[in-house]
């Protein structure tokens, strides 16, 4: 069976010896071989990368939605479980979800009264400034084994790249460089 039938069937194993995107397969290298399995572990590392990082992104967004149930239980702003809902739900889109989560539950507030939904707002202003540079790269990064610098450099440069769809893809890609520098190049460094 070849190797694009693998692919499309979705082999629960790697193909076969000496194949390896990147690897020295195609040149009849005789230590092709040795690539295929440390190349299976690392998209196997990878994709669990991948997966913590989703878990993480649903963890800062379950934190976002019980913040905003709490505060709006406090200060008795209506549909509190909803609000605290959507605010989860919108948590989940990078850059703008939670912006323009607290922009509407600043905007019910005003059914409460104008400082209600003053102090709403700048609830919520200090909350993405918390989330994003204390929260998430804290949790994300721990669970995708990235520092929390790179973290927010690569949300930055995702973003300011590629907008949205390089903020959604920042981090996995973070990490995957990460992955890629430790399996590659530092262990070279250290040889040298």
């Amino acid at each position: 069976m070849d190797h694009q039938a693998d692919r499309l069937h979705g082999a629960a194993e790697p193909p076969g010896p000496g194949y390896c995107p990147g690897s020295n397969s195609l040149t009849g290298s005789s230590d092709a071989g040795r690539y295929a399995g440390r190349c299976w572990r690392d998209e196997s590392r990878q994709a669990a990368k991948v997966g913590r990082y989703v878990l993480a992104n649903l963890l800062t967004s379950l934190i976002a939605g019980a913040g905003t149930f709490v505060w709006l239980l406090a200060f008795g702003v209506p549909y509190p479980i909803v609000l605290a809902l959507m605010v989860a739900i919108f948590d989940l889109i990078p850059i703008v979800g939670s912006t323009a989560a607290g922009i509407i539950v600043s905007l019910i507030a005003l059914t409460v009264s104008v400082p209600v939904a003053i102090a709403t707002a700048a609830f919520y202003i200090t909350y993405r400034l918390l989330e994003d540079y204390l929260i998430a790269p804290r949790v994300i990064g721990r669970a995708v084994d990235v520092p929390a610098t790179a973290t927010i450099v690569a949300v930055l440069i995702g973003g300011a790249a590629l907008g949205l769809l390089g903020a959604l893809v920042a981090i996995p890609a973070a990490a995957a460089i990460d992955l890629l520098l430790q399996e590659t190049v530092y262990p070279r460094l250290d040889q040298a």
